[in-house]
């Protein structure tokens, strides 16, 4: 296509278009490792400080939660420590946390908040996006499942990811709608260290 290009133009659109089909092929590769890394990779258990990691995934997120504008915050106990693989755990985190980003609107809400609830830590995170309609939420953890949302990029892979990690630790998972009804609440159970 390059070659039968009539206009420096017309090749530079071309080449911006491999640009951007190499970037997506390249992401879902990543993502495909990841996915295939999670169940297979060995586990060190041990106390993991929750809050510190939530709170440095936050921070990673920092340019893009000022690019939208996003009104985020964290809070919680800072004393909070799971029982978990601590690359496991920031992986799941930076899954959660970078999808409530790229859905919640410009301008939106997102409250991260870690509970105690039991013998487990909470790790809760509500935002102001579409959310997730009841009848997809169980099946957005099966691979490459996608919500019709074309304008948001994905592979339908992330929350696989999340689900798959969440067992290994000996976690659960719950979608929800937040109490203000817009939205999508993901409530994260993990067990104390």
């Amino acid at each position: 296509m390059l070659a039968q290009a009539d206009s420096e133009k017309e090749r530079q659109s071309i080449i911006n278009d491999l640009v951007i089909s190499n970037e997506k092929a390249t992401y879902l590769i990543e993502q495909l490792l990841r996915a295939a890394r999670v169940s297979h990779q060995p586990m060190q258990l041990q106390p993991v400080a929750l809050y510190s990691t939530v709170a440095s995934v936050v921070a990673e997120m920092g340019n893009l939660v000022t690019a939208k504008q996003l009104d985020m915050s964290l809070e919680g106990d800072e004393k909070a420590e799971v029982r978990a693989d601590e690359p496991l755990l920031r992986l799941m985190t930076s899954n959660l946390i970078e999808n409530a980003v790229k859905y919640t609107p410009s301008g939106g809400r997102i409250r991260v908040a870690i509970t105690l609830a039991n013998n487990f830590w909470r790790l809760s995170i509500s935002d102001s996006g579409p959310g997730i309609a009841e009848h997809h939420r169980e099946a957005v953890f099966q691979r490459f499942y996608r919500i019709d949302t074309p304008q948001i990029e994905g592979t339908g892979l992330g929350l696989t990811i999340v689900a798959d990690i969440i067992k290994r630790l000996s976690g659960s998972i719950a979608l929800k709608s937040p109490a203000s009804g817009n939205g999508l609440l993901v409530e994260v159970l993990l067990p104390k260290a």
